[in-house]
């Protein structure tokens, strides 16, 4: 019985060790992708929360006129493409969202085609 104890502890914490997760990220640059159409850049910055915990992404960013915006996205789904995850939203005009704890690699798919990639990705404590 005490084995059966010990075992279950031992599954249920790596269980919590593994799937519970919450990557914070900052970027300053945005580049805003549209279809046909000509790059820019959004100069911000901008947090990124992926909470695997609660099931969702966190977007926040402040203008430089003092304006700030949060959005949270619901995590409907995910997988991991190499050593990036991939969060499915379908959601908020949100597609997809992509992040990698790996390499600097962050990004946001609407549903109208257009992709919203992030630079200098720093990640925050």
């Amino acid at each position: 019985m005490k084995k059966s104890l010990i075992l279950i502890a031992i599954i249920c914490a790596y269980g919590l060790t593994s799937f519970s997760q919450i990557y914070k990220f900052e970027s300053t640059e945005t580049d805003v992708e549209k279809p046909y159409q000509e790059v820019y850049t959004i100069n911000e910055v901008c947090y990124h929360v992926f909470d695997f915990n609660n099931s969702q992404v966190i977007f926040e960013s402040t203008k430089s006129n003092g304006e700030k915006t949060k959005v949270i996205y619901p995590m409907k789904s995910w997988y991991k493409d190499g050593v990036t995850y991939v969060i499915v939203v379908n959601e908020k005009g949100m597609s997809e969202i992509w992040f990698s704890p790996v390499v600097n690699n962050l990004g946001y798919d609407l549903i109208d085609g257009t992709r919203l990639a992030c630079y200098n990705i720093t990640k925050v404590n």
